[in-house]
C-alpha cells in the first residue's frame, strides 16, 4: 500500500526519477494545472507519491520527444482516473509511434535524395561550364593566331550557351524536385487521413507534430537549394567576368598586330629606298642619301 503522505524534496525526486532540478522547476509552471508542488514555511518544494506519478508521466512522454501541448492534451484525458495508462493502449500507442517513426525516416530520406541529386546536377552543370571554358580558350588561341577578328562573336556564342545550359539545368532541377516532393506530401496526407479516421487522438497529435518537423526539413532543404542556387549564379556571373576579360585582351593583340603590320610596311619601304639609292650610286656614282 502507497504512503500518502510520504514526502520528498526536489533533490529527491531528482535523483529518484532522473530529471534536472531545472526541468522539475520549469515543469511545474507549464503543467501547472496537472499536479500541485507544495511548499515548506522555509519555501522548500515538498512532492508527494501523487505528484510523483504525474511527473513520471510527464517524463516519458518527454523522453519520446512529445510537445507541451500534446502532453497536456494526454493528461487532461487521463486526469481524474489516477490510474497507470493500460497495457494495451501502451503497446498500441507504442505501435503508432513507430509507424510514425518510420514514415518520417522515409521522409527525411527522400527530402536527403533530393539534396543529393542537385549536388549531382550541381556537379554536372559546373563539369560542363569548365570543358566549355576550355573549349573558348582553345578557339581563342586559334582565332589570335590566324589574325581573325571574329574572336568577339565566338565569346558571345559561349557565353549564351553557358547561360541556356544553366537555365535547363535549373529547369530541370525545379520539375523533379516538385515531382519528388510531391510525391512524399501526398504519401504523408494519405497516412495521416488514416490514423485521423481511427479516432485515435494521441496518434492525430504525434502527426501534427512530426508534420511540423516535415515542414521544418522542407524549410531547411529549401534554403539550402536557394544557397547553392546562389553559389551557381556567381560562378557563372565570375565566368562571364572572365570572358570578357579575354576578349578585351584579344582585342588590344589586334590592334598590337595591326600596329605591329604598319610599322614593319614602313620600314620595308625605308628599306626600299635605300637599296635604291644604292644602285643608283652605284650605277652613276652619285652620293644620295635618302
Amino acid at each position: 500500500m502507497v504512503d500518502e503522505n510520504k514526502m520528498y524534496t526536489i533533490k529527491d525526486v531528482s535523483r529518484q526519477l532522473k530529471i534536472p532540478v531545472g526541468s522539475l522547476k520549469k515543469w511545474e509552471k507549464v503543467f501547472v494545472d496537472f499536479f500541485e508542488v507544495h511548499r515548506t514555511k522555509s519555501g522548500s518544494r515538498i512532492y508527494r507519491d501523487g505528484e510523483l506519478k504525474v511527473i513520471k508521466k510527464i517524463k516519458l512522454m518527454k523522453d519520446k520527444n512529445l510537445s507541451d501541448d500534446l502532453i497536456k492534451f494526454i493528461l487532461d484525458t487521463d486526469n481524474g482516473a489516477n490510474n497507470e495508462v493500460p497495457e494495451q493502449v501502451a503497446s498500441e500507442y507504442d505501435l503508432k509511434y513507430a509507424e510514425i517513426v518510420a514514415l518520417q525516416n522515409e521522409t527525411v530520406q527522400a527530402v536527403q535524395n533530393i539534396s543529393d541529386s542537385f549536388e549531382q546536377l550541381k556537379d554536372e552543370f559546373k563539369q560542363e561550364t569548365k570543358e566549355m571554358n576550355e573549349e573558348l580558350k582553345t578557339a581563342v588561341k586559334k582565332e589570335i593566331n590566324e589574325g581573325n577578328a571574329t574572336t568577339e562573336g565566338i565569346v558571345k556564342a559561349y557565353s549564351e550557351e553557358a547561360l541556356n545550359n544553366y537555365n535547363c539545368t535549373h529547369n530541370e532541377f525545379k520539375s523533379d524536385f516538385k515531382s519528388e516532393f510531391k510525391d512524399v506530401n501526398e504519401e504523408l496526407k494519405s497516412e495521416i487521413k488514416k490514423e485521423v479516421a481511427k479516432g485515435n487522438a494521441i496518434t492525430e497529435g504525434v502527426v501534427q507534430t512530426y508534420s511540423q518537423e516535415v515542414l521544418d526539413n522542407y524549410s531547411r532543404t529549401y534554403k539550402q537549394l536557394k544557397k547553392l542556387k546562389e553559389q551557381v549564379q556567381r560562378e557563372q556571373e565570375e565566368n562571364l567576368f572572365l570572358q570578357k576579360k579575354v576578349e578585351e585582351r584579344e582585342e588590344l593583340f589586334q590592334e598590337f598586330v595591326q600596329n605591329y603590320r604598319q610599322v614593319a610596311a614602313s620600314n620595308e619601304e625605308n628599306k626600299q629606298k635605300r637599296k635604291l639609292g644604292n644602285i643608283f650610286n652605284s650605277l652613276f656614282g652619285i652620293k644620295k642619301y635618302i
